[in-house]
């Protein structure tokens, strides 16, 4: 007589193959949740590459306009749009190379409010950000300070965005200014002394040398550069413009305008004689060139 399943037994059997279903459904939708998230970081990892070699090209950034165009793709797995946001000193022709700093800090915050800060990135050049899974964008875009938090934080710093407090999970990449230094030939754009030596001099001869400069960002205002000297001229002879220090980086502030620097006069004294000529942009990057002015009989 052959032995059939009891109601009970057959109930338990149900009972395991549900509670087997319903696990191998949760471990299904972990992982699916994974793979989404690394997608969504694959496809930030890339935009950021794909900026970063634009920047190293042009030797500046993108707009929110542009971006959309440069990128391969503008929205994550979700469906959601990236968000770009950029340094705006960045956008003019050769910036990168004579900025040397931006408006934009993260913050990483270990706690809500911020109090507990894991670490500050200053000079930021551009960032882009997904939502994460939550379609939420959680991180605080401020006009300067950027908060960004330890995942699972239960905080919402976005309200340009729809606003709820939910556990922290938006993917971000950011890129410093330096990196974008590294990746464009700034050689010819950063400012420097074309002159490598000066005339030589006779007593009582009219003497005229002038310094020219290039690159950097140019002022424009009575002058494209800012100018200063240290050292001793020859007697007779006179700078123009007449700026001299004997520490020109601690006065930067005070130099004077010109598009070139010009040493000029009579000298009344023969002998050599050492100068430091100092020329500076718009942006306080400088060169700086020593020179030797022999002033024969």
């Amino acid at each position: 007589m052959k032995k059939a399943f009891t109601l009970i037994e057959l109930a338990l059997v149900l009972i395991i193959i549900g509670v087997l279903l319903g696990g191998g459904f949760s471990i299904f939708s972990l992982l699916t949740k994974r793979e989404k998230v690394k997608e969504t970081k694959n496809i930030v990892n890339e935009n950021t590459l794909i900026i970063k070699n634009y920047a190293g090209l042009k030797r500046k950034l993108p707009n929110s306009d542009e971006f959309g165009s440069i990128v391969k793709r503008s929205e994550d797995v979700w469906g959601k749009k990236l968000l770009y946001k950029y340094a705006k000193n960045l956008t003019d022709d050769n910036s990168i190379c004579y900025e040397n700093s931006t408006p934009i800090t993260i913050k990483i915050c270990k706690d809500k409010n911020c109090r507990n800060i894991a670490e500050t990135i200053p000079n930021v050049a551009f960032l882009i950000l997904s939502c994460g899974e939550n379609l939420n964008c959680q991180t605080g875009l401020g006009t300067k300070n950027v908060r960004v938090y330890i995942p699972g934080i239960n905080i919402d710093n976005n309200k340009s965005d729809f606003y709820k407090k939910e556990p922290y999970d938006d993917i971000i990449k950011w890129v410093k200014l330096d990196e974008l230094k590294n990746e464009a030939d700034c050689k010819e754009y950063q400012i420097h002394i074309l002159n490598h030596e000066l005339p030589y001099g006779y007593v009582g001869q009219s003497y005229l040398a002038t310094i020219f400069a290039e690159g950097g960002k140019k002022i424009y205002n009575n002058g494209k550069y800012k100018w200063c000297y240290e050292g001793s001229l020859p007697p007779g002879l006179k700078a123009n413009p007449k700026y001299i220090s004997t520490n020109c980086l601690r006065n930067i502030n005070n130099w004077k305008k010109s598009d070139y620097f010009k040493i000029e006069g009579t000298p009344s004294t023969e002998g050599t004689y050492k100068i430091t000529v100092y020329v500076r942009d718009k942006n306080k990057n400088y060169d700086k060139r020593s020179f030797v002015i022999t002033v024969n009989p």
